[in-house]
């Protein structure tokens, strides 16, 4: 068996790199490099640049009588009146401010694409081997979904957070707990998106003893986020003031549960999303600690029912689709998990997102993730209240005898 898998390996990883050569295709074809390349200046990660820049430049960005000199200076992204993100993205940023905007922009997306590349080709490889189908789709959708081609121009976290997160999670399943610890810090970088996710994998890490996961974790996000905290003590203060009112708006402006809600029936739709978050909790509840099924459906869960997110957000629901695709009990099921949940990406995504002109909202795109947590859900169903499934590797044999 062990010989088979190393014969099949070259195939997956032909198929996954093909993935990402139409994909490539797919963005020149389109405009969408020449897009890229023109809207470096006003990127996102502009926006992300200007705040440690301001750093370099001897300006507190959190102070609102002189961050927006620094974005007048640079032309970067002027959308706020203080740097609207926390001081833990500008430390991470810092090394990118010592490069002009546009090279760090470039810079930017070279390295997310590279993590991004590894960690979900390395997860792929480890959860499905033997399937070639899904890791051209894994490819295709890393660079070619409609999720993956926001996140491209924009500049936003989204390469990134899925390599780190892919790492993380294949880190763990392989016991190299301290190693997958680390790279699980990358969430703080979008808390809000990873509420469920990183409690998913804290009990998963709990339940089978990776102390040094928990210890890892624990240190390194909480040296990641007290000591900028404690370099800029005021930084809270100004995000409170300036940056939540404009992204918690009554009605919400975000790709969230609740914002196709309110935008048919008013403030009222608020108490119209306890429901479905009820449901999307109780049916993820079912699912054990102890199983592979447990962070493939609550990652899921909890890119679903964040409280703040756009449409590029999605790109990381690549990762559940692999996990729930590697605790498949069998061949099929893990293929047609991976058809109708790259369906979701690759076309139920762009048919939603043309629907934004119109009507002036990305916020019909919810329905992507919440048709990914179904597919994972539905498709791990029976294997609800097992252990550890078997690997879909170990039950091909006996599916194609």
């Amino acid at each position: 068996m062990e010989q088979g898998r190393r014969a099949r390996i070259p195939i997956d990883q032909l198929a996954f790199g093909t993935g990402l050569a139409v994909g490539t295709a797919v963005l020149v074809a389109f405009g969408l490099a020449d897009l890229w390349r023109t809207s470096l200046g006003q990127s996102d990660f502009a926006g992300f640049w200007a705040g440690p820049r301001a750093v370099l430049d001897g300006v507190n960005p959190y102070d609102a009588a002189r961050f927006s000199d620094v974005v007048q200076k640079y032309g970067t992204q002027d959308t706020e009146p203080v740097y609207g993100y926390p001081p833990w993205d500008l430390v991470l940023l810092l090394p990118f401010a010592l490069l002009p905007v546009r090279a760090a922009a470039a810079v930017w997306t070279g390295l997310g694409l590279a993590v991004a590349i590894y960690g979900l080709g390395t997860l792929l490889r480890r959860e499905v081997p033997g399937i070639p189908t899904v890791h051209f789709l894994a490819g295709l959708a890393l660079f070619a979904s409609q999720p993956a081609v926001i996140t491209l121009y924009s500049g936003q976290w989204g390469f990134f957070l899925t390599g780190m997160l892919a790492l993380s999670l294949r880190w763990q399943r392989d016991g190299q707990s301290t190693r997958a610890g680390l790279a699980a810090v990358a969430m703080v970088t979008k808390p809000q998106l990873f509420v469920f996710a990183a409690w998913a994998m804290a009990g998963t890490a709990l339940v089978r003893r990776q102390w040094a996961f928990v210890v890892a974790a624990g240190i390194g996000g909480s040296a990641l986020v007290g000591l900028p905290w404690l370099a800029f003590p005021d930084w809270l203060s100004g995000f409170l003031k300036y940056i939540a009112p404009s992204r918690a708006s009554d009605p919400p402006r975000s790709v969230t549960v609740a914002t196709p809600l309110v935008e048919l029936f008013g403030p009222g739709g608020l108490w119209l999303t306890l429901p479905i978050i009820a449901v999307v909790l109780i049916l993820a509840l079912q699912f054990q600690p102890s199983s592979d099924t447990w962070p493939a459906v609550w990652l899921a869960a909890s890119v679903a029912l964040t409280t703040y997110s756009w449409s590029y957000d999605h790109i990381v629901l690549v990762v559940p689709l692999v996990l729930a695709m590697g605790a498949a009990k069998a061949r099929r099921h893990a293929l047609t998990i991976g058809l109708l949940g790259f369906s979701a990406l690759l076309v139920e995504a762009i048919l939603l997102y043309q629907l934004t002109a119109v009507r002036g909202s990305q916020s019909l795109n919810v329905v992507v993730p919440l048709t990914i947590f179904a597919v994972v859900a539905a498709g791990l169903w029976s294997q609800r209240t097992t252990g550890t499934a078997d690997k879909v590797e170990s039950v091909e044999s006996s599916v194609n005898g």
